[in-house]
């Protein structure tokens, strides 16, 4: 955590646990290869929240914070994207 404490950034592990607890989500602890996050069970959804330190070039550097919002369909519903092009035509076909 002294790195954080250099920047002036406000990160800390106790933020999050504290975020975690108010919101009866749950804190995942992070390391140097992964982000801590808060993860949050609601209705059929799985919110995350995590945020990490970004560089742009060589001096700047930026805090960014992401939620991500993961709808889980009882019903197991599926749904495929996939690029089209003269093969999946001709797939079709077949």
């Amino acid at each position: 955590m002294g790195i954080w404490d250099s920047f002036n950034i406000p990160h800390n592990r106790k933020m999050w646990q504290s975020l975690a607890e108010r919101i009866e989500g749950k804190f995942i602890e992070g390391n140097s290869w992964k982000n801590e996050k808060v993860i949050l069970n609601y209705k059929n959804r799985i919110i995350t929240l995590s945020s990490e330190l970004k560089t742009f070039g060589s001096r700047n550097t930026y805090f960014e914070s992401q939620v991500e919002c993961l709808f889980i369909h009882k019903n197991k519903f599926t749904l495929k994207i996939f690029l089209e092009n003269a093969f999946t035509h001709a797939g079709k076909i077949l």
